[in-house]
């Protein structure tokens, strides 16, 4: 029984007998690489190789996200850059979000910085309302440093 090679689709001529398919795989020059919109073809043996070293073709799997490159960019790419890469709030409050949403979560939804802000703010109050009563102070010392220039105690007056 003749039988063609799995990869005539892709351009492969080899017809021959069933029992002779598995020798030429081990030869055949026309396996794909597996990435979406490469057009390399080769040899089994060497799409490892194209697919680990060379392929451009290697997609983000964040969802939403069109970015292609090579295998040994793509992890750099979801880590540091990726728009769509889900990631942890930086500050700790334990949400999760697509990083393109980070400062939007920060500035309106984060407990953590919710929790900082408000204690800043009662720190400033705090501060402000010691100064205005070291102010005050100072305040009613002059004014009693005035009224003592303004009537003289008999031991005050030369």
């Amino acid at each position: 029984l003749e039988v063609y090679c799995f990869h005539k689709e892709a351009g492969c001529t080899w017809k021959g007998p069933r029992g002779n398919l598995k020798i030429h795989l081990g030869k055949c020059e026309h396996f794909a690489c597996r990435n979406s919109g490469c057009a390399w073809k080769g040899r089994l043996q060497d799409r490892n190789a194209h697919e680990e070293m060379d392929c451009q073709h290697f997609a983000c799997h964040s969802k939403g996200c069109d970015w292609k490159g090579k295998l040994g960019e793509r992890e750099r790419h979801v880590e540091k850059s990726c728009r769509y890469a889900i990631v942890s709030c930086r500050e700790g409050c334990g949400e999760r979000f697509a990083r393109s949403v980070q400062d939007n979560h920060l500035r309106i939804r984060c407990a953590v910085v919710k929790e900082r802000e408000e204690r800043e703010r009662a720190e400033a109050l705090k501060r402000k309302e010691e100064r205005e009563k070291q102010e005050a102070k100072e305040k009613a010392k002059r004014r009693q440093e005035a009224l003592k220039q303004l009537n003289p105690t008999k031991d005050e007056v030369v």
